[in-house]
C-alpha cells in the first residue's frame, strides 16, 4: 500500500465513522419524531373540540394554598411507553383526562437526552438534534398548558355577559395557571437547570400558531351548533377570538422588544405579524356581528 493510498484510507475511516454516528442520529430522530407524534395528535385533536366542552379536572382546584398548584397538573393522554419494546399502550380510544404530574413526558425527555449524549460524535450533529428535543417537548408543554386554561376559563369562570380575567403567566404568589408556561415553570417539570432562550422563543412562536387555528375551529363549530340548535350560552365561546388576540398581541408586543438575531426566530415573527393581523380581522367580523358577549382582559 503506497503512503498516498494509506493517507486516504485514515480519511474513509474517519467518513465511515460520522456516517455511522449520523445515522444513529437519524435513528434516534426518528424515533424520537414518531413517539411524540402520537401525543402531538391528540392536541390536534383538541382543535375540534369547543371549548366549553374541553374536559377539565376539577379536583384539580383543590390544592389553593400552593402557589403554581397547577404546574405539574396538565391535560395529557395517558400513555405508557415500555423501556424494552418502546410500543405503546394507548388506553381507551379518545381518552383524555388530568394526570396529576408529568413525569412520563419528562421520563420521554430525559431518556432521548441520554440516548443522545451517548453517541460520541462532532457537537455540531448532536446540538441539532438537542435542540429538537428541547424545542418539540417545551411545545407540547405549551400546548398542553393552554388548552387546560381555556378549559378552566370556560368550565369555571366564564358566563353570559360576564367579564373574563385571566392571567397571561402564572406569578408566584397565586395559584392561578397562566395561559402561557413560563420558563421556570418549564425548568421544574422537565427538572432543568437552565432552558434555552431559543428553544423556548421558538416553541412560543409555534404555539400561537395553534391559537390562530382554534379560534378559527371553534368559531367554524360554534356557527354550525348555533345554526342547528339556537343557544345564547354557545356565543360566550365567541370569546375566545378576544381572548386569543389579546394572547397574541400581548406576545407581539413582547417579541418586539428583541433585537432578534436568529434567523429561525425572526422568520417566524414574521409569521407572528401576519397571524395578528388575522386575529384582528376575525374579531373585528364578529364585533360587528355582535357575537362577542363578554369582556375579556388578559392581564
Amino acid at each position: 500500500m503506497s503512503k498516498l493510498q494509506g493517507l486516504f484510507g485514515v480519511f474513509q475511516d474517519e467518513i465511515n465513522t460520522e456516517i455511522n454516528f449520523k445515522n444513529k442520529i437519524s435513528d434516534l430522530e426518528n424515533l424520537f419524531s414518531i413517539e411524540l407524534a402520537i401525543i402531538k395528535s391528540e392536541y390536534a385533536d383538541l382543535s375540534t373540540i369547543q371549548p366549553i366542552n374541553l374536559p377539565y379536572d376539577l379536583t384539580s382546584e383543590d390544592s389553593k394554598d400552593i402557589p403554581f398548584a397547577f404546574a405539574s397538573r396538565e391535560l395529557c393522554q395517558v400513555k405508557i411507553i415500555s423501556e424494552e419494546n418502546r410500543d405503546f399502550n394507548l388506553g381507551t380510544a379518545g381518552e383524555v383526562r388530568i394526570i396529576d404530574n408529568l413525569s412520563l413526558l419528562s421520563d420521554k425527555y430525559h431518556r432521548f437526552l441520554q440516548e443522545l449524549n451517548g453517541i460520541d460524535c462532532r457537537p455540531i450533529f448532536r446540538d441539532r438534534l438537542s435542540h429538537k428535543i428541547n424545542e418539540e417537548i417545551i411545545y407540547v408543554l405549551m400546548v398542553n398548558r393552554y388548552f387546560k386554561a381555556i378549559s378552566y376559563i370556560y368550565q369555571v369562570n366564564a358566563k353570559d355577559g360576564d367579564k373574563i380575567s385571566y392571567p397571561l403567566i402564572s406569578k408566584s404568589d397565586q395559584d392561578t395557571m397562566g395561559l402561557i408556561l413560563t420558563p421556570e415553570e418549564i425548568q421544574r417539570i422537565l427538572s432543568l437547570e437552565k432552558l434555552n432562550y431559543s428553544d423556548y422563543l421558538l416553541s412560543l412562536l409555534r404555539l400561537i400558531e395553534i391559537v390562530v387555528e382554534y379560534t378559527i375551529d371553534t368559531i367554524i363549530l360554534v356557527s354550525i351548533s348555533c345554526d342547528n340548535s339556537p343557544n345564547r350560552s354557545q356565543n360566550i365561546q365567541y370569546s375566545l377570538s378576544l381572548i386569543n388576540l389579546q394572547i397574541v398581541t400581548k406576545l407581539q408586543n413582547g417579541f418586539q422588544m428583541l433585537d432578534l438575531k436568529n434567523d429561525n426566530i425572526r422568520r417566524k415573527f414574521d409569521a407572528l405579524k401576519y397571524n395578528f393581523k388575522k386575529m384582528n380581522g376575525i374579531v373585528y367580523d364578529l364585533s360587528l356581528r355582535k357575537l362577542i358577549v363578554n369582556e375579556v382582559q388578559i392581564y
